[in-house]
């Protein structure tokens, strides 16, 4: 675009419109690459020494800190005019920094000529426009100590790319520290708007505890099959709890997640709660660090293993977890579950054995849900699939599975994991051979499979999606489905639910990319 005539010849065409006159032209032969002739300069005038311009930073930098008094405090880390590169060491205060928690670095900021030195204390007036909030950072900061409070001391830098870099030093350990960043050039308007609990949140995390707080001989072993259902008279319908809710009572959860081994009913409601509110296992400040926990449930696997209901529920937690996994942990959950989807499983009278007792069918809902796995990886699930689903006795989830596995629009993982164009025709032709007013489930498969996206590299050709249009018309399938395949289209909530298998939580939307 950058080398276009055409383009330039218009945009000068254009601006000599505007100005009623010629416009001078500037020649740059290489446009696209001035981000790195600045950067190179810039370099150089660092080795060098060289004079270089830089104003430092346009703003003063208060991290808000805990109190005495009911006053809101906050320490200043970052005068205004503060040059990149230079290390502020905050001398004057030791600070109790939180760990092995999520926890919330709220920063503010003050454009005002008012001079402030690193280190000094304001108080934070609400009713005031002297200081203006900035989102703020949600992270956990690890440490092998049990501790959940470290003293610490704090150098602050503000870098050349616009990060404000915050080094947390522990006093009794010289060696450990810990670091915080906070993009300082993106928005300021763009406000945290936190989200307020609703009244019935105190009574839920008590009705929490009582199944997986109290201890084993006071624990009521009857109150866990109760538990749900008394969540959602607290807390209203469970699909209609937001994001905020949701990773709220995760964390409570977590808090108490030895107790679930307490019996099967713990250990399964435990799963069933936990991954409903951890879903879709990214997308909310901390569950990077949520999702890391998690998995190391995976290695201590089920207690209770001996129940299909207990396993649908282990691989549904999964599932609900799987979009902030990573490959590697993606690749080991498929790595487990493809011995029971592999079409030669059939004639190993073990697996067959394990099959009935493992929940199948919520295998091949999670396979289907890894998007992360490699292109190639995908293929070999989708041709098991469909070579399972020429025999009548397979799950009519396996049309579900198919169809999410060769889907044009991926969740979450890069486009870059879409299965190609060229590979799913003969899936498409097993789809096609179905009777779709008998069999809905196919019929949707074909959907996914053939959705537009708008990407050449991704779209099937049109005359197969005209084929699949008409098909879809005479099954009389819903307008949406045929608009999907017809024209680029944004999923509503109830179709979001049918893909992914499950309602995203309130708060978080799946757009059209």
């Amino acid at each position: 675009m950058f080398n276009s005539p055409l383009i330039t010849e218009r945009a000068q065409a254009v601006l000599e419109h505007w100005r009623g006159g010629p416009v001078t032209r500037l020649e740059n032969r290489d446009p696209h690459m001035a981000v790195a002739f600045g950067a190179v300069a810039f370099a150089l005038s660092r080795q060098n020494n060289q004079m270089r311009i830089g104003g430092g930073s346009a703003r003063s930098y208060f991290l808000q800190v805990e109190a005495a008094g009911n006053d809101a405090v906050a320490v200043c880390i970052l005068p205004k005019g503060t040059e990149e590169g230079v290390a502020i060491p905050l001398q004057a205060h030791r600070f109790a920094l939180q760990v092995n928690q999520p926890v919330q670095f709220s920063l503010v900021a003050s454009s005002g000529d008012e001079p402030f030195a690193p280190g000094q204390v304001v108080t934070l007036d609400s009713e005031q426009d002297r200081f203006q909030p900035l989102p703020p950072l949600v992270a956990a900061l690890d440490t092998q100590s049990t501790h959940h409070e470290v003293e610490v001391s704090l150098v602050t830098r503000l870098t050349e790319v616009g990060t404000l870099d915050i080094q947390c030093h522990s006093l009794q350990d010289p060696d450990q520290r810990w670091k915080v960043e906070f993009q300082l050039r993106r928005d300021l308007q763009n406000r945290h708007q936190s989200h307020a609990l609703p009244p019935g949140y105190g009574a839920a995390v008590a009705a929490i505890d009582a199944v997986y707080g109290a201890n084993d001989k006071e624990a009521d072993r009857n109150a866990v099959k109760q538990l749900r259902q008394q969540l959602e008279k607290l807390l209203g319908p469970r699909n209609d709890w937001d994001t905020a809710l949701a990773r709220a009572l995760f964390d409570e959860l977590w808090q108490r997640r030895k107790k679930r081994r307490r019996s099967q009913a713990h250990e399964r409601v435990w799963f069933n709660l936990a991954g409903f509110c951890l879903r879709p296992g990214f997308g909310y400040p901390a569950d990077e660090w949520r999702i890391s926990q998690a998995w190391g449930l995976y290695q201590q696997g089920l207690q209770f293993d001996k129940e299909n209901q207990s396993w649908a529920e282990w691989w549904t937690f999964w599932r609900r977890a799987a979009g902030g996994l990573e490959t590697a942990c993606q690749q080991r959950l498929y790595k487990d579950v493809s011995k029971f989807i592999n079409p030669a499983s059939a004639r190993n009278l073990k697996l067959k054995t394990e099959i009935k007792n493992k929940s199948y069918e919520d295998m091949v809902r999670l396979s289907a849900s890894l998007e992360g796995l490699p292109v190639a990886t995908k293929i070999e699930l989708a041709n098991w699939l469909a070579k399972r689903l020429q025999k009548s006795s397979e799950t009519q989830t396996s049309w579900w599975a198919l169809g999410r596995v060769a889907s044009r629009e991926p969740f979450q993982s890069a486009v870059d994991t879409v299965i190609p164009p060229d590979h799913v025709d003969k899936w498409l032709q097993l789809v096609l051979g179905q009777d779709w007013k008998k069999n809905q489930h196919a019929a949707f498969a074909a959907v996914m499979i053939a959705r537009v996206t708008g990407d050449r590299a991704r779209d099937i050709p049109a005359s197969i999606r005209s084929t699949i249009v008409e098909k879809l018309r005479a099954a009389k399938a819903p307008d949406l489905w045929q608009t999907m395949v017809d024209q680029k289209l944004a999923l509503d909530d109830q179709e979001n639910k049918r893909v992914f298998g499950e309602a995203l939580p309130a708060g978080l939307k799946l757009l059209s990319r």
